[in-house]
């Protein structure tokens, strides 16, 4: 869908991010920030808001990266009846670094549904955009209840110097290494060992798969094969939380069809020092 929930998002967020720095419960603060702009950008069609939220480096999935200022420069990527609401929400411990997820729907001609994913940081103490992806699905026959984790104790916060931030980052460049040579090798069960109990899977057509066992069923009856070449890693200075994207190939079972996918995994860095997979977006990308 090249119209999606981030351009409704964008346009009153100003008063809502001010009034965001003020509370001491920042998935709470960050699922409202969320929700409510949702439900008052809704018809808005206000771009003063686009220089506070989105910086040079703001990613978008449209469904390939593009710049967020060179996306919103054409003003036919404008979008109108446009909502969502977030259902998981989850701060870095540095209070800095962020990703929430949720459903939303375009009241079109023929409705749509789907699924975003959004990764935050914080700059200058306001909330900004950092990547934003989306995918569809049929109407949801469920809704999923909304869950907010706060920073979590036991895990050793770092120091945001340049050396701690760039050998977090090797860290996760490893940590994919590692499941790349597992998928060659075993297949999408390599990711028994790389997910997270609770983690989340976004993949079109799909309402969001909830749990690892899930996951792994759905992995096991749909892929043969995947294949990943990671683009771009980043990690929360607190260094609890961290992203990766890239390009995966999936080649699916029973059936002559492989396709290229962007893919956004959220790490979380665990009490054994492990790093486990806790949510992960797939969208279709274009040639």
């Amino acid at each position: 869908m090249k119209k999606q929930l981030f351009i409704s998002l964008i346009f009153c967020l100003i008063g809502l991010n001010t009034f965001a720095q003020k509370t001491n419960n920042p998935a709470k603060l960050l699922y409202n920030l969320d929700k409510e702009t949702g439900k008052m950008c809704l018809k808005s069609d206000d771009e003063s808001a686009l220089k506070d939220i989105i910086t040079d480096k703001t990613i978008l999935f449209r469904p390939n990266p593009i710049s967020a200022k060179e996306f919103f420069a054409n003003p036919s990527n404008k979008t109108k009846n446009l909502t969502w609401e977030p259902s998981f929400v989850q701060v870095s411990r540095n209070l800095d670094w962020a990703f929430t997820t949720g459903e939303f729907t375009l009241n079109e001609e023929k409705k749509k549904y789907g699924q975003y994913l959004s990764v935050w940081k914080k700059i200058k103490n306001k909330w900004t955009l950092d990547l934003d992806l989306s995918i569809d699905h049929p109407k949801p026959l469920k809704k999923v209840e909304a869950k907010l984790i706060d920073p979590k104790e036991g895990i050793k916060a770092y120091l945001p110097t340049e050396s701690n931030n760039t050998k977090g980052k090797e860290i996760i460049s490893s940590t994919e290494l590692v499941l790349n040579a597992s998928l060659k090798t075993y297949g999408p069960a390599a990711f028994v060992e790389f997910l997270n109990e609770d983690s989340r899977l976004l993949f079109p057509g799909n309402e969001p798969i909830l749990k690892k066992g899930d996951i792994l069923s759905f992995n096991n009856r749909m892929i043969e094969k995947m294949t990943l070449k990671t683009s771009s890693i980043d990690r929360a200075n607190g260094g609890d939380l961290a992203y990766s994207y890239g390009i995966a190939t999936i080649d699916y079972k029973k059936m002559d069809l492989k396709e290229n996918f962007y893919y956004v995994f959220i790490w979380e860095a665990q009490a054994n020092h492990r790093w486990d997979i806790i949510a992960q977006i797939f969208v279709p990308a274009e040639r």
